[in-house]
């Protein structure tokens, strides 16, 4: 079992993050970085996934993918794929950026949001890879902060 930052204390019932947590952390750290600033101003909108899944994997890769929209501006596209759950789906939407620029300059500005937004995601989901644990691996944890805790 992975043994990273295991900062949830015994007894505090381990969260799952779900698509609108694990985007709104990560957009969190991008912000607080100072990483945030220079595509503010050409956004459109940001809009986070509403899907009700908990992930309970942690094989899967975070990507970010700057497209043009099909009538206007330009799409950042974020999703999971792999392993993220117990289903069988392999790929998860976490969220859509969008500028209505359409320039070369916004095509650059989206693409370092797709570059920060992956970098954060993987600092953000290695710290906390409890939340992420498979249900048997999650009950393995449990049960070792409950003993290490005198529970």
């Amino acid at each position: 079992m992975p043994s990273r930052c295991e900062k949830i204390p015994a007894g505090a019932g381990t969260k799952r993050d779900t698509p609108k947590i694990l985007i709104e952390r990560v957009l969190e750290l991008v912000k607080e970085n100072g990483h945030y600033q220079e595509v503010e101003p050409i956004l459109d909108y940001y809009l986070p996934s509403d899907a009700a899944i908990e992930f309970s994997n942690y094989e899967f890769d975070f990507c970010a993918l700057v497209n043009p929209g099909g009538s206007e501006g330009i799409y950042v596209d974020v999703f999971l794929r792999g392993d993220f759950d117990q289903s069988e789906k392999k790929h998860c939407k976490i969220a859509t950026f969008k500028s209505l620029n359409e320039d070369a300059g916004a095509f650059k500005v989206m693409g370092a949001l797709c570059g920060v937004l992956t970098y954060y995601a993987g600092q953000y989901i290695n710290s906390n890879l409890v939340r992420y644990y498979t249900p048997k691996e999650l009950e393995t944890w449990e049960k070792r902060q409950a003993e290490k805790h005198g529970q």
